[in-house]
């Protein structure tokens, strides 16, 4: 992964991928950059989100309720369609589902390391599997999910932190 320098040092660019950019990847992308700032690296991550299959105009309102109820605010958020301008952009790309991360890859061409599944990033018995669609279904069917993202992006988090402290080699 191709960390760029920025005004603080190191910066890396997260873009989360899903069918509609309306549940899923708007939480992740929103979770990131909430745990980021929190942990004082806001200025060195960013995140942002894109959809394969953007259809609605705003998160789902149960995307949204799940966020606030971690004191995440994606109200603002406006599904965006996936583009490879945004592929190249990123330094990591992170699909929720396999056939998101094979969308990027016809879009774009194989690119080893930088597009995988978000659950490279959770636990073993979660690696390798997609993270399921909570559109349509009850709002506790999108609290497992949120789930499910928090546990992988906060070990992302981990796993890009000492690579971005000042100093540190990567």
């Amino acid at each position: 992964m191709g960390d760029r320098e920025g005004r603080g040092g190191p910066t890396v660019q997260v873009l989360f991928v899903c069918t509609g950019n309306a549940c899923r990847s708007p939480m992740a992308e929103g979770l990131l950059r909430h745990l980021a700032r929190a942990a004082g690296l806001d200025g060195q991550i960013r995140a942002f989100s894109a959809g394969t299959d953007p259809a609605l105009p705003a998160p789902t309102d149960e995307a949204i309720l799940v966020c606030q109820e971690q004191g995440i605010d994606i109200s603002g958020h406006r599904p965006r369609p996936l583009t490879a301008a945004m592929v190249r952009e990123a330094d990591l790309v992170l699909g929720m589902a396999r056939h998101h991360v094979e969308a990027v890859e016809r879009e774009c061409g194989p690119r080893p390391g930088q597009v995988a599944l978000l659950t490279r990033y959770g636990p073993p018995d979660l690696q390798g599997r997609s993270i399921r669609d909570p559109f349509y279904r009850p709002l506790e069917e999108y609290r497992r999910c949120f789930e499910l993202i928090r546990v992988c992006v906060v070990n992302l988090l981990a796993e890009l932190r000492p690579r971005l402290e000042p100093g540190r080699p990567r």
